[in-house]
């Protein structure tokens, strides 16, 4: 009996640990998959409701202890010097989800066509950043090489056309990334963003 008692903890304790490594894992093959050049050409070809888009995201202050962390650059093709979203994404895990904290950056233009430039890459640093409007999306991986997620319920705050909030439905894989934003008038009518799906980016290429 006291052999038993002993092994019973032990069995239990392993479990915990694999339990909470999942998590961690699932972060790590994230954030290697998620880096490289995208495109909606495929999608624009068969729908031209939807714009031709380009998406590149690269790794940034790799030394940094808390996390990883991406600058972000998303421009329509036919105007690619003037971007129309630049965020940095830092990627943690809460100990269940991965957590994407979508963070603006002040004066944002300035800092146009840095992935392609690393001197002005390396200009950007935290203090760029605005983290009073960050709106966090939580992933969790829902196959062997598909993950999934959103932002929580009620979404995030977002005054774009009249809305009240935005939410975001995405999903991840190696060779794709759809992500789905609309936002919400207060009485949850839709004020802007696409009514039946979002935009699926075809990855071009790695890093």
């Amino acid at each position: 009996m006291l052999a038993r008692s002993f092994l019973f903890p032990f069995f239990l304790l392993a479990g915990v640990c694999l339990t909470q490594a999942q998590p961690a894992n699932d972060l790590k093959e994230f954030v290697k998959l998620l880096p490289g050049f995208y495109s909606t050409e495929a999608m624009w070809k068969k729908d031209s409701t939807f714009s031709h888009v380009q998406l590149r995201i690269v790794p940034i202050w790799k030394e940094d202890p808390d996390g990883y962390w991406f600058y972000l650059e998303q421009a329509e093709v036919k105007n690619l010097a003037r971007p129309y979203r630049q965020v940095v994404l830092h990627l943690t895990s809460d100990g269940n989800k991965i957590v994407s904290s979508n963070l603006p950056i002040k004066n944002r233009l300035s800092f146009a066509g840095a992935w392609k430039d690393e001197v002005l890459l390396k200009k950007l640093t935290k203090a760029d950043l605005d983290f009073t409007d960050a709106c966090n999306i939580y992933f969790k991986k829902t196959s062997k090489k598909k993950f999934e997620g959103g932002t929580r319920p009620g979404g995030c705050p977002n005054q774009y056309r009249g809305a009240a909030y935005f939410t975001n439905v995405s999903s991840f894989t190696p060779k794709s990334l759809s992500s789905w934003d609309r936002g919400w008038k207060a009485d949850g009518q839709l004020a802007w963003g696409p009514a039946a799906h979002g935009y699926t980016f075809d990855k071009i290429s790695g890093l």
